[in-house]
Formats: structure tokens, C-alpha cells, sequence
């Protein structure tokens, strides 16, 4: 959130297509740096066999909350 403010103050008295792209810019940067975090982790979890499973929490609620996020709720489901 303290971005924002950084952002106001960036494009203060510039026009709207400069404010666009300045934002569709700091998106794309954003967006590249939480792909290539998410696939180092990835590599990393590989390199090192570990599963995704055993990197949450060992509490069967909290690793079902964590998981809900990630996933598709349809797929977990709990059966009865």
C-alpha cells in the first residue's frame, strides 16, 4: 500500500497515458518477479525432493486452509 503514494507522486501533473503506462509497466515487473520467485521455489523444492505437502504446516487444519487457496475448492473437498 505504500506504493500507491510512491505512484501519486510519480505521475503527479502528468497526463493519463503516461499514469497508463507507468502502471501497466510497474504490472508487468510485479507480475515477472512473482513468476520467477514462484519457479525458483519450485526448482528448489525439486532440487532438494522436497513436497509441497511436507513445506506446510504439519497441522491437518492449517495445511487445509493453505491448500484451499492454492487449489480448486472442488478438489478439496472432504469426504465423509
Amino acid at each position: 500500500m505504500k506504493l500507491i503514494s510512491l505512484f501519486a507522486a510519480l505521475v503527479q501533473g502528468e497526463n493519463s497515458r503516461f499514469k497508463y503506462k507507468v502502471a501497466i509497466l510497474g504490472a508487468v515487473i510485479a507480475s515477472t518477479v512473482c513468476a520467477v520467485v514462484a519457479l525458483a521455489g519450485s526448482a528448489l523444492l525439486g532440487k532438494y525432493r522436497i513436497s509441497l505437502v511436507a513445506a506446510l504446516p504439519s497441522d491437518e487444519e492449517s495445511r487445509f486452509h493453505i491448500m484451499r487457496r492454492l487449489l480448486p475448492l472442488s478438489l478439496l473437498r472432504r469426504r465423509s
